[in-house]
């Protein structure tokens, strides 16, 4: 599959289908994207994990999703590099009004609600940095 299939093939993965979702159906998402997507450079280490289900309630679309994935950080001491992992139980209803040709494409939801688990800084060794001593003298009081 050359590169361009495999985008267009990431993009359908993000799509839901509402008319396939009319009569009670209820769509099941799994499937696992590369952080690309995120558009965040160097950060994210590992693909993302999005797993849940899509379905109808009266005149929304609702999505239940897990998403998880690893992000690098520099400690805020030392500035050496910190694996941390983001996981989010993500819930969101959409009006169907607001789905222009009944093709939702929730990438932009997902994108979001991972960004905004990032921290805005890391620590190293679980918060106890170990250069924290020799660089306290360059801290602020």
């Amino acid at each position: 599959m050359c590169s361009l299939s495999k985008i267009f093939a990431m993009e359908d993965n993000f799509k839901i289908y509402v008319d396939r979702l009319r009569k009670g159906q209820e769509e099941k998402i799994s499937f696992v994207a590369d952080p690309g997507f995120l558009e965040v450079p160097g950060e994210f280490v590992d693909e993302v994990q999005i797993s849940g289900k899509a379905y109808l309630a009266d005149e929304h679309l609702v999505l239940k999703l897990q998403l998880h994935t690893e992000a690098t950080l520099p400690c805020s001491i030392c500035n050496e590099p910190v694996k941390l992992s983001l996981a989010e139980d993500f819930y969101q209803t959409v009006e169907l009004a607001k789905i222009p040709h009944f093709v939702f494409n929730f990438e932009d939801l997902v994108r979001d609600a991972l960004l905004l688990q990032v921290p805005q800084t890391v620590e190293c060794g679980e918060g106890r940095c170990p250069h924290r001593e020799e660089l306290g003298k360059y801290f602020a009081k």
